[in-house]
């Protein structure tokens, strides 16, 4: 397919180019501006600069028509063979539909091929927000509210039956599995031929570890996979919190994967008056500065830390 797409005539691609792309700034300000932003991506780690790199704009949406002797960009998505988008600008599209009865997304109807990826990543879209690949989801397939042109005698019978889900193919590319990415895999790809499964093995990254750290792992019990967030929070509270709280050692990281979590311990650490600091998604920039100097100079003993902040910015945290 690449191969076919680099002998062909593409249409409109300086204009994708210059939405899309790096980008020149004309002015001398922004210039500034954009060459402090590179530096300071450039101390970031490679996968870090792969992501955010270039023009990441969230509302990204591009529809692809394919002829035989060119490639088309912008192409409208109703006549499009291929849209290309991002789950928030699909939302939008949504939203409007939603808001505005002469908007539709009937273009959605027809998704035969469904691939949920980022730069091959499912995992990507999981630091955002999760909900918004769930609705287009469920927006995939319906029946059309207009006709848009289309040869009702060219429609096969099991798509006028509502049962375009179960022929429709979904892929989903991710470096791990999440119980989020299992909710959407169980609950939404249906096709009638089954599905599957495919892991890859990866080596190990502990022998590559510089500094020999000791690491010790704690397993707690929990019933089902619905009480684990409870499980870990009340282990967390009686068995982890007692040995830190005194402790004499140097500063101690909570990392956090979830917002929610987030919230919960620093309620918990707040109720016990203990020594900490806050780093998360929503902590304003002052604040962040802040908390790391507390932390570096060994004025606050926890810091709170979570997994977005950490995809998004990647702090060099000292202690």
């Amino acid at each position: 397919m690449w191969w076919y797409f680099l002998q062909s005539n593409v249409e409109e691609h300086e204009r994708f180019y210059r939405e899309f792309g790096a980008g020149v700034s004309e002015d001398k300000e922004d210039e500034d501006v954009a060459e402090m932003s590179e530096s300071k991506r450039n101390s970031k780690p490679s996968d870090f600069q792969t992501l955010f790199g270039g023009n990441n704009n969230d509302h990204f949406m591009i529809g692809i028509k394919f002829t035989r002797r060119s490639i088309r960009l912008y192409g409208d998505f109703y006549s499009s063979d291929m849209i290309v988008a991002y789950p928030l600008g699909l939302i939008t599209k949504i939203g409007e539909a939603e808001l505005y009865k002469d908007k539709n997304v009937d273009y959605l109807s027809s998704i035969e091929v469904l691939i949920v990826l980022i730069v091959d990543h499912a995992d990507i879209i999981l630091m955002q927000n999760w909900s918004h690949t769930n609705t287009i989801v469920e927006q995939l397939n319906r029946i059309p509210s207009e006709q848009h042109g289309t040869d009702i005698m060219h429609i096969r019978q099991w798509y006028l039956d509502g049962q375009a889900p179960l022929y429709r193919q979904s892929i989903i590319l991710s470096s791990h599995i999440s119980p989020d990415i299992n909710g959407l895999f169980n609950h939404h790809c249906l096709n009638h031929e089954g599905k599957v499964k495919l892991a890859s093995e990866y080596k190990g990254v502990l022998p590559k570890v510089v500094l020999q750290i000791q690491q010790i792992y704690e397993r707690f019990d929990a019933n089902t996979a619905e009480d684990a967030d409870d499980a870990r929070f009340d282990y967390f509270t009686k068995k982890v919190f007692p040995k830190i709280k005194d402790s004499t050692q140097g500063g101690i990281m909570l990392f956090s994967s979830s917002y929610f979590e987030f919230i919960r311990v620093r309620n918990f650490l707040k109720s016990q008056e203990a020594s900490y600091c806050l780093l998360g998604e929503y902590t304003e920039q002052s604040d962040i500065s802040r908390a790391r100097v507390w932390f570096f100079d060994g004025k606050k003993k926890i810091m709170l830390y979570t997994e977005r902040a950490h995809f998004y910015h990647r702090y060099k945290i000292l202690s």
